[in-house]
């Protein structure tokens, strides 16, 4: 079995292990066949990652794989069942925590696969059942490899308070007339979108990113999507200025710079809300716009919980999301494809198994 070791940043290795891999109890035993690579990725690769981190490491969180044991029967997986995974890995006493049972991205416990502790940039690995989630067997493995970032989104899309039409208690506050704005065109920022677009089926949702490139690719890649050239800014500093309307009661920073997060500030309506996915440096934040204009910013963070209806929402989609990769790199390449991150690249797949795909 091979995997790849992150040693330090810039010092990434593939190397040989001959111990043989047996599922405990509760686990199973996964052979890896596509890794998309994520921006902590890179962030981890080029040393600039602002959460925790634990070197040496292999990287990967973002994975599908075929199951090819497990230590005990599970109702939903069976040798040759196709699965991906959570990011997040919890704790043992979560079952009796309430902050767990409201959100284990946020477990007091918590590690991060591929981050934190191993990840799925190998050839095999070993995987709790509870983190593994079964997908139809057709499903393409390199599909079902962008699970885990469109959870991530869909997680935020919840957290903004919004409910998808039809549902019981669907809020009116972000109906067909209100805006609603995207800073960062990246993979998260565009998964945002089309959760918003399809999966919601609210039409007023606009996309900006600094970058004119990227700009300009994902009007290529996804013809229609609505771009907003400038984000809304206030006029002055006064209250006539911070108090004006703008469009967009509710604002998405997928981002990850902080200088975005005071466009969004700024752009945001007042008493409208911020919903934050980015890990910040340290930057200087204006916080008197949020407090001025009444705003509430809330963060979001992890994938679990979201990710039933997210494969379903891939497989449906399929035609319109598989748009997002737009690199393709052997399993022997994965150092030199964490070294060419560019803005003309979305989403780039790791073939760790070649033969099934989409």
């Amino acid at each position: 079995m091979r995997r790849w070791v992150l040693y330090a940043p810039g010092r990434m290795e593939l190397q040989e292990e001959t111990h043989r891999l047996l599922p405990k109890k509760k686990e199973a035993l996964v052979e890896i066949h596509s890794v998309a690579l994520c921006g902590s990725d890179y962030s981890l690769y080029q040393g600039t990652y602002s959460a925790p981190t634990g070197y040496p490491v292999t990287p990967g969180h973002e994975w599908s794989g075929r199951v090819l044991a497990a230590g005990e029967k599970d109702g939903a997986l069976s040798p040759g069942s196709r699965v991906t995974g959570d990011c997040s890995f919890w704790g043992k006493e979560c079952a009796e925590r309430e902050t767990c049972r409201h959100n284990k991205n946020i477990c007091p416990e918590v590690e991060k696969f591929g981050i934190t502790k191993n990840g799925f940039l190998t050839e095999l690995a070993l995987v709790p059942l509870h983190c593994l989630y079964p997908a139809p067997e057709d499903m393409p493995y390199e599909l079902l490899a962008l699970s885990e970032f469109f959870a991530v989104a869909l997680q935020a899309v919840k957290k903004s308070g919004i409910t998808q039409k039809g549902q019981k208690n669907a809020c009116k506050k972000y109906g067909e007339k209100e805006k609603i704005l995207i800073l960062g065109a990246g993979p998260v920022g565009i998964a945002i979108y089309l959760l918003l677009t399809l999966m919601y089926r609210l039409e007023n949702v606009f996309i900006y990113d600094i970058s004119g490139e990227r700009l300009a690719l994902i009007q290529r890649t996804f013809p229609g999507i609505r771009v907003c050239r400038e984000e809304e800014k206030v006029k002055n500093d006064a209250y006539a200025g911070l108090l004006q309307q703008t469009c967009f009661p509710l604002i998405f920073e997928a981002s990850g710079a902080a200088g975005a997060v005071n466009s969004a500030l700024k752009a945001v309506n007042p008493g409208g809300r911020i919903i934050l996915t980015g890990m910040y440096p340290k930057a200087d934040i204006r916080i008197k716009d949020a407090v001025l204009k009444g705003i509430t910013m809330a963060g979001s963070i992890g994938g679990t919980g979201s990710f039933a209806e997210v494969i379903p929402f891939l497989y449906k989609n399929r035609e319109t999301v598989q748009k997002i990769i737009t690199g393709y790199y052997a399993f022997e390449e994965a150092d030199r494809a964490l070294q060419e991150k560019g803005k003309d690249c979305m989403k780039k797949i790791i073939r760790v198994k070649t033969g099934e795909g989409l």
